[in-house]
Formats: structure tokens, sequence, C-alpha cells
């Protein structure tokens, strides 16, 4: 499978190679388990790793990636309540992860589905405005493509996997957009694959998301300054939409 992106050196497939350095992380997870008052049962426990089955209950309410679910705009437009929940209960596990103490989520599909959402979504959440909240999106990324290569979509709803892809969609690789792109042709969710399109778009034009570039301090191109005057939906702040949203309204 090869290395997995991250700044030490260790493989999934050789838990050893992290166990040791995260020894303390191993105690202070048991402890978080010991914490959850009743969210699994000791059945559940032993068919899942309890903090996956958490992180699969607080976005989608339940822990079957095969059931269908609505969208919740919680997921594209947070709330500082949301935000606030996210920090609560995963600030300190989503650093782990991207340490690799829960690589071996890789293994089973649902876990590996919680995992890419500790590393790519739960710190746009955590870090909002602040380039860490890209930080572990590389690691995101390598955790996506080897579950493509495990076959790990099967069966997944279509939220789910929307969620499986979205790393891809976040890169600002030309090559990972594109195969965002056949990815989401394959969901048949319209809307999930006009924002990749939006998203590749992007990229083919400036190499880069220009909404990024004060949070990530690059100076704008004059073309990039025009584009942001009028930047697409996924591009803008919560607050932003809110605000185009009520004109809308007021209009209609």
């Amino acid at each position: 499978m090869g290395r997995l992106v991250n700044d030490s050196t260790y493989s999934v497939l050789n838990p050893a190679c992290y166990r040791s350095r995260f020894i303390n992380a191993q105690w202070r997870f048991a402890l978080w388990v010991l914490s959850c008052d009743g969210i699994c049962s000791d059945q559940e426990r032993s068919a899942m790793d309890p903090l996956s089955e958490d992180i699969l209950r607080f976005w989608f309410g339940d822990t079957d990636v095969a059931v269908e679910h609505e969208r919740r705009d919680v997921w594209f437009r947070s709330t500082s309540e949301f935000d606030t929940e996210i920090d609560r209960r995963y600030r300190d596990l989503q650093e782990l992860a991207g340490g690799g103490a829960f690589d071996h989520f890789v293994e089973d599909p649902a876990e590996c589905l919680a995992l890419i959402l500790m590393l790519d979504q739960f710190p746009r959440n955590l870090y909002r405005g602040s380039p860490r909240s890209f930080g572990t999106d590389a690691k995101a990324r390598e955790i996506t493509r080897v579950a493509l290569e495990r076959g790990h979509d099967r069966g997944m709803s279509t939220w789910h996997r929307v969620f499986l892809y979205i790393p891809m969609e976040h890169s600002e690789n030309l090559a990972d957009q594109d195969r965002a792109c056949a990815l989401y042709e394959s969901v048949g969710n319209e809307r999930s694959l006009e924002a990749a399109r939006g998203h590749r778009d992007a990229i083919r034009r400036f190499g880069r998301f220009p909404h990024r570039n004060a949070v990530l301090g690059r100076v704008n191109t004059p073309e990039e300054d025009g584009y942001l005057k009028d930047p697409p939906l996924w591009g803008m702040t919560a607050a932003e939409v809110a605000e185009i949203e009520k004109l809308k309204a007021s209009k209609g």
C-alpha cells in the first residue's frame, strides 16, 4: 500500500511503528471510552471501535454506512454551536489522528470513513480561518486512496460516499480533481457533482483555490481578485452565504 503522508514515518500495515509513540494517546483514548455515557453497548463495542462509532453517530445519526440520509445543512454551512461541539468532543482526538494513532481504522470501511471525517472535516470546524484547517488534508487524501483501493466505498450510501471522496475535492492537484469528478459522477448526486466540477474549474484556472489565499498568506493575482468578488457558494463563508440567501428571499 505504501506509506501514508505524515511528518513521522510509519505504516498502517505495521502498527508497532507508531504504538510506542502513542502510548499516552492510548491511555487518553481509553479514558475517553470510559467516559462515553452509555453511547455504546458492550455488543456494539465488540463490533466497532467506540471512537469511530461515536463519530459516525455524531455526523450521520447512526453507524450503518449503507443507510441513505438526508443532507444536513450543518455539514456545509456550520454553526458556531456545531463547531464548539466538535471542539469539545474531538479536538485532542483529531490531533492524535493526524499523528497516526488511529491509522488501523483503514481496515474497516465504516471506521475508515470516521478517520477521514477526523482528518478532512473536523479541522475545518476546529481551526476555521487558520492554515491548520488544511493541516491533515494530505493524510486524508492518502486514506481515501487506500479506501478506494480496498473497495470500501462499495455498498455505501450516497452521503457516506460523498464524505469518503471529499478529500480529493479539497486537493489543489488537478489529477485529484479529475478523480473527484469521476467519483462524484458515479454517486449520482447532482449537487455534489456540481460542487466538484466547480472545485476542478478553479484548479484548472488558477492552480490553487483563491479563497484559501488569505488564510495561507498567499498573494492574490489580479485575476484571482476578480474571481473573489463573485465567488461560488462553496468558496464562501457561512455568513456570506446567509447574506446572499437573505437577499434572494427579499427579492422573491
